[in-house]
C-alpha cells in the first residue's frame, strides 16, 4: 500500500510538472544572405536548456518551464545574438521570429560584448534603435502604441501622450518614412484630420492593436540609399508572424468596445502561420460618463490579416491585409450638451484606409537573396463642415432649438490609390563585402474636390497677409478662390546601389547612391550617401554618416491648389558623427553630434490660402546622449538628453525663426522592474523645452459691427515665443496569470501624464469670446483586460 501511495504521488508530481512546461521553436539565418545557419548553438540564459540548429536552421527546445526567457545564439564567425522576452506558455510551443546573425566584423576575440542585448546591424551605424514586441507593449505612457514608444529615443519629440505623431531633430512628422512589412504606408493613425493641426499633432490612435508589431527599426538620420522619398528618419515596422505550432485566441470587451485576436497555424496549409486581429472602439459611452459629449462622437474599427509560409527552403512568402475605418461627427445636439457652449464647429468626417501587400523572399544562391514586395493601398476620405452661431440675442442665452446654423460651408472628398513594387537583390562577394541593389516603382492616383458654399470668414491671419485684405482685420474666402477639382496620377521610380566593405581592419563602410524620378514635378535626383563604423575594440566604436536626401512634395500638396503644381523637390544634407560604448552586455552609452542643411522647403506665403512655394530654407544641429539598460536581472532603464537648434526661413527677405518642432532641451528617464512572473511596473518622466509659439495681436470688433461682435488674431511673428516647458510622468502596471493550459488573464493600467499637467502646444482663437484657448495634453488613463485561450 505504501508503494502504491508513493507511485501515485510520483505520477501526480510528474503530470503537474509536465503541465507547467512548454516548448520553443525558431530559425537561425544569415543577416545578409538569409541562408539558414546549421549548427548554431541556442541556449536559454541562466538555465540548462538549449539546442543546436539543424540543416535548415531550425531549433526546438522542449520541456521549458513556464516563464519569460532570453535566448543566447552563438555561431563561429558571427556576432553573438541575444533574443529577449521569449515567453513560454504551458502546453504550447512559442514560435520565435527568425533570428538573423551578423558576421563578425572585428579582428579581436571579445566579440560577445559588442552584440550583447543590443543586436546592432552594420548597415545602420548611426542614430539607430531597435524595439521588440515586449518593449513596445510595456513602454509607459504608450498604451502599446509604437508611435508613442519612440518618443523615448534621443532627438525625438511629440505633442505628448495624447497624440501619436513624432518629429525627429526639429523636422516635421510628414518628413518621416514609415514602412509596414517593407511597404510604404504613412496613414497609421486615426483622427488625424479631426484632431486640429495635423502637422503638429498627428492622429490620436494607432491602427495597430497592442502586440501586433513584432519589432521596429528606427534611424533618425544618415540612413542608407535603400530608403528615400523623405529626409528626416525612417521607421520600419514588422508585423508579427503567426505561430506555426500552437494557437492562441484572446479578446477583450469594455466601455470603449471590443477586440479579438487569433495567432496560430493556418491548418489548411503546412508550415504556415496566421495572425488575425479585429477591433472596434466607440467613444460615446466613455464621453457620456466623463460628461464630455459636447466633444462629438468618434468611433473607429481596425482589421488585420497576415499569413506567412515557407514554401520550401528557398522561398518564403507573406500576405498582409489591413482595413481601418473611422467616423467623427459633431452636431448641434453635441454642442448644446455643454451648458455654456463656446465652440460652434459642426461636421461629419469619415476615412477608410486599405493596405494589401505580398512579400516574397527567394534564396537565389548560397550567397545571394532577392526580396520583392508588391503592394496596394487606398485612402478614401470625406468631410462636411459647418458652424453654429453662438451669439446671444438681446442678452438671451441660446438653446439648441433657437441657434442658427450653416450646416454646410465646405464639402471635401479625397481618394488616393497607390500601387507598386520594390525589389532588392543582395549578393555576398566575400565575408567582408556585400552588394545591395534595388528598384522601386509606384503609381499614385488621386481624386480630390473641395466645394465651398458662399463666402467664409477667417479670423486668424499673418501680418504679411494684410496687403491682400484691403485694410480689414479678417480674411474672406470666396468659393471661386477655394473650389477645386483634381483627377490625375503620379508615377515615381527609384533605383539604388550600396556596397558594404572593410577597406581597413575594423573599419566597416557602407557607400551608395539613390536615383529618383517622378513625372509630376518632372524632376530627377541623384543622392550619394556614406556611413560606417570604426571598431577600436569589442566595446567601443566611432560611427559616421553623410549624404544628400530629396523629398518629393506630397501629392496632397500638389493637387489641392492649381499653383502648387509648380512645387519641386525639398532637399537636405546630413552629417553625423558619434561614439558607442558597451559598458556591459546589457548597458550601452552613445553620443552623437549632427548637422542638417535644408533648402527648397515648401512654405505657405499666405495663412488663409492653400497655395505653396519652394522658397524656404533652414538648418538643424545638435547633440544626443543616451544611456540604455536592456531588460536583465528583473529591471531595465534609459536616460537620455538632447540639445538641438532648428531654424527656418520662408523667404530671402525674411528672418530666421524657430521651426515648429524645435525643442532645444529634451530629457527622458525611464525605469522598469519585474517583480515576478505575474507583475511588472514601469515609469517614465519626460522634460522638454516648450514648443515654439507665435506672437500675435488681438483685434476686438473685427467686423466693425456692434450687432455681431467678432475677434481676430493677427500673427505678428512666427514661433518667436514658446509655450511653457513640457514635463509629464507616465506610469504603467502589467499583470499576467496563466490559470490553466488554455486560460490566461492579461491586464494593465497605463496612465499618461500622471500628475495631469496641462502641457500646451497650440493656440486657438474663439472669435466670439476673444479667448485664446491653449490646447494641450492632460491625464489619459488606459485600463486593459484580455482573456487568452
Amino acid at each position: 500500500m505504501k508503494y502504491l501511495i508513493l507511485l501515485a504521488v510520483f505520477v501526480f508530481i510528474t503530470t503537474v510538472s509536465l503541465a507547467q512546461t512548454g516548448s520553443i521553436k525558431g530559425k537561425i539565418i544569415d543577416a545578409k544572405t538569409k541562408q539558414p545557419l546549421p549548427g548554431a548553438n541556442i541556449s536559454v540564459i541562466d538555465e540548462k536548456f538549449g539546442a543546436v540548429s539543424d540543416l535548415d536552421g531550425y531549433y526546438f527546445i522542449e520541456k521549458v518551464p513556464e516563464n519569460v526567457y532570453k535566448l543566447k545564439i552563438s555561431f563561429i564567425g558571427y556576432n553573438t545574438y541575444v533574443q529577449p522576452d521569449v515567453r513560454v506558455i504551458r502546453s504550447k510551443t512559442t514560435y520565435v521570429k527568425e533570428i538573423e546573425l551578423e558576421e563578425t566584423s572585428i579582428l579581436v576575440n571579445e566579440v560577445e560584448i559588442v552584440a550583447g542585448l543590443f543586436n546592432q546591424t552594420q548597415d545602420m551605424p548611426v542614430s539607430s534603435y531597435m524595439f521588440d514586441r515586449e518593449e513596445i507593449k510595456r513602454a509607459p505612457g504608450s498604451a502599446g502604441d509604437i508611435f508613442r514608444a519612440v518618443e523615448t529615443i534621443p532627438g525625438v519629440s511629440s505633442s505628448g501622450g495624447e497624440f501619436s505623431a513624432f518629429s525627429v531633430r526639429g523636422s516635421a512628422p510628414r518628413e518621416n518614412i514609415i514602412l509596414v512589412d517593407n511597404i510604404p504606408f504613412s496613414s497609421i493613425s486615426h483622427f488625424s484630420e479631426s484632431s486640429g493641426n495635423e502637422e503638429i499633432q498627428g492622429g490620436r490612435f494607432s491602427i495597430f492593436t497592442s502586440g501586433l508589431v513584432e519589432n521596429a527599426k528606427f534611424q533618425g538620420g544618415g540612413f542608407g540609399a535603400k530608403y528615400g522619398g523623405k529626409n528626416a528618419s525612417f521607421l520600419d515596422l514588422s508585423i508579427k508572424e503567426g505561430n506555426r505550432e500552437s494557437f492562441s485566441i484572446n479578446g477583450t470587451y469594455d466601455f470603449l468596445g471590443w477586440e479579438a485576436n487569433y495567432d496560430g497555424p493556418a491548418y489548411l496549409f503546412g508550415n504556415t502561420g496566421v495572425v488575425v486581429s479585429a477591433r472596434h472602439q466607440d467613444f460615446k459611452t466613455i464621453l457620456n460618463i466623463m460628461d464630455e459629449l459636447d466633444h462629438g462622437h468618434p468611433k473607429f474599427s481596425d482589421y488585420l490579416f497576415k499569413m506567412t509560409s515557407d514554401i520550401n527552403q528557398n522561398h518564403k512568402i507573406s500576405l498582409l491585409g489591413i482595413y481601418a475605418t473611422e467616423t467623427y461627427q459633431r452636431t448641434k445636439e453635441h454642442i448644446f450638451k455643454n451648458s455654456n457652449p463656446e465652440n460652434g464647429e459642426i461636421g461629419l468626417e469619415t476615412e477608410d484606409k486599405t493596405l494589401a501587400g505580398l512579400n516574397w523572399r527567394w534564396l537565389t544562391g548560397s550567397n545571394s537573396v532577392l526580396q520583392t514586395s508588391i503592394f496596394y493601398n487606398r485612402i478614401d476620405g470625406e468631410g462636411k463642415f459647418g458652424t453654429v452661431y453662438l451669439d446671444e440675442v438681446n442678452g438671451t442665452k441660446l438653446v439648441e432649438n433657437t441657434a442658427i446654423s450653416r450646416d454646410v460651408i465646405q464639402i471635401m472628398n479625397s481618394i488616393k490609390d497607390m500601387y507598386g513594387f520594390k525589389s532588392e537583390f543582395s549578393y555576398s562577394v566575400s565575408k567582408n563585402m556585400m552588394i545591395n541593389s534595388g528598384i522601386q516603382y509606384q503609381t499614385t492616383q488621386r481624386k480630390f474636390d473641395i466645394e465651398q458654399f458662399g463666402k467664409d470668414t477667417i479670423y486668424t491671419y499673418n501680418s504679411n497677409d494684410l496687403v491682400f485684405m484691403g485694410g480689414k482685420k479678417y480674411y474672406v474666402t470666396d468659393p471661386e478662390d477655394v473650389n477645386y477639382i483634381f483627377s490625375g496620377k503620379r508615377n515615381e521610380a527609384a533605383a539604388f546601389t550600396e556596397i558594404s566593405f572593410m577597406p581597413l581592419e575594423n573599419l566597416n563602410v557602407n557607400a551608395g547612391a539613390r536615383y529618383e524620378y517622378d513625372d509630376m514635378t518632372k524632376k530627377s535626383s541623384l543622392s550619394p550617401r556614406i556611413s560606417g563604423s570604426y571598431q577600436f575594440n569589442a566595446a567601443t566604436s566611432i560611427n559616421f554618416a553623410a549624404g544628400l536626401y530629396d523629398q518629393t512634395p506630397e501629392i496632397e500638396y500638389m493637387t489641392t491648389n492649381g499653383v502648387n503644381r509648380n512645387l519641386t523637390l525639398e532637399k537636405s544634407s546630413h552629417f553625423i558623427l558619434g561614439v558607442t560604448n558597451y559598458l556591459s552586455t546589457d548597458l550601452r552609452f552613445s553620443a552623437e553630434v549632427y548637422y542638417k542643411n535644408l533648402w527648397n522647403l515648401i512654405v505657405k506665403p499666405a495663412y488663409g490660402s492653400a497655395a505653396m512655394m519652394n522658397s524656404g530654407k533652414g538648418y538643424a544641429c545638435g547633440i544626443d546622449l543616451a544611456l540604455l539598460k536592456r531588460f536583465s536581472d528583473k529591471y531595465y532603464g534609459q536616460v537620455n538628453y538632447s540639445y538641438s537648434v532648428s531654424k527656418r526661413k520662408d523667404d530671402n527677405n525674411l528672418a530666421l525663426y524657430n521651426s515648429s518642432f524645435n525643442q532645444p532641451h529634451i530629457f527622458n528617464l525611464l525605469v522598469g522592474y519585474q517583480f515576478n512572473d505575474n507583475w511588472s511596473v514601469s515609469g517614465k518622466w519626460k522634460y522638454a523645452t516648450g514648443r515654439p509659439r507665435d506672437s500675435y495681436m488681438l483685434h476686438s470688433d473685427a467686423l466693425n459691427n456692434p450687432d455681431k461682435l467678432r475677434y481676430s488674431m493677427e500673427i505678428t511673428s512666427r514661433n518667436s515665443r514658446r509655450f511653457e516647458d513640457y514635463h509629464a510622468l507616465h506610469f504603467r502596471v502589467d499583470y499576467r496569470n496563466q490559470f490553466t493550459d488554455n486560460l490566461a488573464l492579461i491586464a494593465y493600467l497605463d496612465i499618461m501624464n500622471l500628475y495631469d499637467r496641462a502641457n500646451g502646444f497650440q493656440d486657438t482663437l474663439n472669435q466670439v469670446t476673444g479667448k485664446i484657448e491653449v490646447e494641450g495634453s492632460s491625464m489619459v488613463p488606459t485600463i486593459g483586460f484580455k482573456v487568452e485561450f
